[in-house]
């Protein structure tokens, strides 16, 4: 009998199912140990990193280990797996298990990117072929760890007694908290040091359109926006006189949309907020999707998809929608986020096509992430601009302009179709117009950068470098239970404390 260690039950569970008897599978909880405190991390021998001493997380943790002992002398285990998450963190959680076990029995790694039978036996099998600790991940952990508690360790110390007025407990600096709360203190700066600005915008509904006027002298390069109040109320009074639209031009453009990469953590994260699903919830979902053998994992910044799975989402678009709604092209990673990016894992994506089996709790967000699936494999959608400019009493011009999409691609996932393009001629008269609200004279202000949300902060982490999709959501919520910052109807406030 082989022991195998996950480290959520959950995931035991349906890992257990795949493997049956001849293999016993058990969690560990995430991390079982933790440097000890005590340790001195400034001395090594050479060039290698300093050995501390590590000690148990807690009570729990050490019952595990003292458990699993026991079972592998009753059980006559012959091989432990370290099947942890495939990531920094989980590499280092199976260095742990290794040196707690291999004195007892052999310990080997085993890796996989999604819960399905077909995944976990060819992880099993690779672990037998070469299942090795990777020591360069590893070493990124502890490097990680190591800055954590030279640096955020002594910094939250200090930060505690300088802020002892505030006679909080747990105040913490660190290096991805700490310019992230900047970010959003940046921000609020330009918010409070915003200066309003009026201007006038003027429309007319007409057949359908939204005509805005053409001003002569525009705000800010914007031909539909001035600050020339007469400018405007002029046209208000040619409206007395002249009640016809007349079109002077009617051009169209073609244009295209291509298809959305797959997702990675931030941009899953970003599709999830926008249909007002909070980080923490949609990385939860995910995680619980994950464990249950229904998504890959949920912690990557790679648009990767496996080759194979590629080849059964394009028969999945062929046989739904026809060969033309299949994309040519591969993902592709912009040039500036290469660097940035580790590629160790696939994409977020569905491990089958279907919604069956899914928990109705999880199936919004399985969703989400099956139409993305989907959408990243098909072919761009096409579409077609319609710009009319009218005249008004041929002293001032207005412009309207609408998109229709002529071949709908990866957005019929979405639910969009063709749309039929209305025709038009020159010298056609618009007699029906309509200046009641939400038309007519528009008066209006500049507005301040919008406030961050949990999500648009997370993008910003990512854009700007810092963090790593395991921690973007922690960091967010850390801020939040630390009372940096404080969230309203969705908005990150800066506390008085932050600053």
């Amino acid at each position: 009998m082989n022991l195998v260690i996950v480290e959520s039950g959950a995931k035991a569970k349906t890992i257990q199912k795949y493997l049956g008897s001849d293999y016993l599978v058990t969690s560990c909880y995430g991390h079982i140990q933790k440097i000890d405190e005590k340790s001195d991390l400034t001395r090594s021998d050479g060039d290698n990193l300093p050995r501390p001493k590590w000690v148990f997380i807690d009570k729990k943790a050490k019952e595990f280990v003292t458990k699993s002992k026991k079972t592998i002398k009753t059980k006559k285990i012959g091989m432990v797996y370290a099947a942890t998450d495939p990531d920094r963190e989980g590499e280092l959680i199976a260095f742990r298990l290794a040196e707690l076990f291999e004195k007892t029995v052999p310990v080997k790694r085993m890796v996989f990117q999604e819960i399905t039978k077909n995944a976990i036996q060819k992880a099993l099998e690779k672990a037998d072929r070469n299942g090795s600790i990777d020591s360069n991940m590893v070493n990124s952990a502890l490097v990680r760890t190591y800055v954590d508690r030279l640096v955020g360790f002594g910094c939250s110390k200090y930060l505690q007694n300088a802020l002892k007025k505030y006679k909080k407990r747990g105040l913490s600096m660190g290096r991805v908290q700490t310019p992230t709360l900047g970010f959003v203190l940046e921000r609020e700066e330009k918010i409070k040091s915003h200066k309003p600005e009026k201007y006038y915008e003027f429309h007319i509904m007409a057949h359908g359109f939204t005509f805005k006027a053409i001003f002569k002298n525009p705000y800010k390069k914007n031909k539909h926006q001035t600050k020339d109040l007469e400018e405007v109320k002029g046209i208000q009074n040619l409206l007395k006189t002249q009640k016809t639209l007349v079109l002077k031009t009617v051009k169209t453009r073609d244009g295209k949309s291509n298809p959305p990469n797959p997702f990675s953590t931030d941009t899953f994260i970003q599709a999830a907020g926008n249909q007002g699903i909070s980080p923490k919830a949609a990385m939860t979902g995910a995680q619980k999707l994950y464990q249950s053998g229904k998504i890959t994992y949920m912690r990557t910044d790679s648009i990767r998809i496996n080759p194979s799975f590629e080849s059964l989402i394009a028969k999945e678009v062929e046989q739904k929608f026809g060969k033309n709604y299949l994309s040519n092209k591969t993902s592709k990673i912009k040039k500036k986020d290469k660097a940035k990016i580790q590629d160790a894992h696939e994409a977020i994506r569905t491990t089958t096509l279907q919604s069956s089996g899914v928990e109705q709790t999880s199936k919004r967000i399985y969703e989400i992430i099956l139409k993305r699936t989907l959408a990243s494999q098909m072919a761009a959608s096409k579409n077609k601009t319609l710009t009319l400019v009218a005249s008004l009493g041929d002293e001032v011009d207005f412009a309207a302009v609408q998109t229709y999409v002529t071949f709908a691609g990866y957005q019929k996932i979405y639910g969009k179709s063709e749309e039929k393009i209305p025709s038009f001629s020159k010298e056609e008269n618009f007699e029906k117009l309509s200046m009641s609200k939400p038309h007519g004279l528009l008066a209006k202000e500049t507005k301040p950068p919008a406030r961050y949300k949990q999500y648009t902060l997370i993008q910003k982490m990512k854009d700007t470098g810092i963090g790593r999709p395991s921690t973007y959501v922690s960091t967010v919520e850390k801020l939040t239970q630390r009372e940096y910052v404080k969230v309203v109807k969705g908005n990150i406030f800066p506390e008085s404390i932050a600053n």
